[in-house]
């Protein structure tokens, strides 16, 4: 079910019935976390849920503030990083 079908996010991620399969970048060495990413909105209520899956981490967004998808994905890859002892 969560095999990546289609390219999504103008290509930055790939669509797997539901889920958008992501790389996030952790450093300027090129390391990177697997991640499956589900996000929605409606009537300024958002939400993004995001499953590091290679070490079992999940880092979930519900939100009232009408912020936007991409400052609520923008948290999630820093949170990610602060999990990986990574520097902001």
């Amino acid at each position: 079910m969560m095999k990546p079908h289609v390219v999504a996010y103008g290509g930055l991620g790939k669509y797997a019935y539901g889920w958008v399969a992501l790389q996030f970048p952790l450093s300027s060495s090129g390391a990177k976390v697997n991640a499956l990413s589900h996000g929605g909105s409606l009537f300024g209520l958002e939400t993004l849920c995001t499953r590091l899956v290679d070490d079992r981490h999940l880092i979930v967004f519900f939100c009232n503030s009408g912020i936007g998808q991409s400052t609520l994905l923008k948290m999630t890859m820093d949170i990610t990083r602060i999990l990986y002892g990574q520097r902001l």
